[in-house]
């Protein structure tokens, strides 16, 4: 761990006290997602737990950050329970930061499920959540700076799913059942995601010890 990854994990603490993340509260499926999760997860920062990297080679191109349960290196290295950021801040810019910490947000999302545990989940439901997740943080935040979260179009159609299930949250209207199957088939669709959309999540658990040389 060095210094800019220290600087990081500064930065997604920051990003976990939040005031908007109390009003992240929702259900999907049989899953329900809320404030503690994202306390649970600060807390595994803090007890070393969850380790934050900042290290863009693990990051495809245009990504800003990913939760990995195991990172292989190689059969006598392996990482466990590993936030990946591109950066230690979350930005120049106010666009920019608003982004980073929604990033950060999605892949708590991926780490709390993780850290519970939770069996049966397949990535697609891992995905819609951290998406929906995300959304309702960036929506809050925008909503307490007096934005209007209705104008903002995205080109992703995950991202506009997400965004549209997200505004109906915030306004603790019911979603229709039209919104989650749009938000699942651009999920399955998504060449990312759609190899393993029903494969099993493996969340079992965090705090395991690094296997070094």
């Amino acid at each position: 761990m060095g210094v800019e990854d220290d600087k990081a994990t500064e930065t997604v603490l920051t990003v976990l006290q939040d005031q908007s993340i109390n009003k992240i509260r929702f259900k999907l499926n049989r899953r329900e997602i809320s404030p503690s999760l994202y306390q649970k997860v600060a807390k595994a920062i803090k007890d070393k737990k969850i380790t934050v990297l900042v290290q863009p080679s693990l990051l495809a191109s245009g990504e800003s950050g990913r939760y990995y349960p195991e990172i292989k290196v190689d059969k006598d290295t392996e990482f466990y329970d590993v936030l990946v950021l591109r950066s230690s801040t979350l930005g120049a810019n106010a666009s920019e930061k608003f982004n980073a910490a929604q990033v950060i947000i999605h892949e708590c999302t991926h780490a709390g499920f993780d850290l519970l545990k939770l069996a049966k989940m397949t990535h697609a439901e891992h995905e819609a959540a951290s998406y929906i997740a995300g959304a309702i943080f960036s929506i809050e935040n925008m909503l307490a700076m007096k934005g209007d979260p209705a104008k903002v179009i995205f080109r992703e159609a995950i991202e506009q799913a997400a965004w549209k299930i997200g505004i109906l949250e915030a306004k603790d209207q019911a979603v229709p059942k039209e919104l989650y199957a749009a938000l699942d088939a651009a999920i399955r669709a998504h060449p990312g995601y759609k190899h393993h959309a029903d494969h099993t999540a493996k969340n079992d658990g965090v705090g395991r010890e690094w296997k070094l040389k």
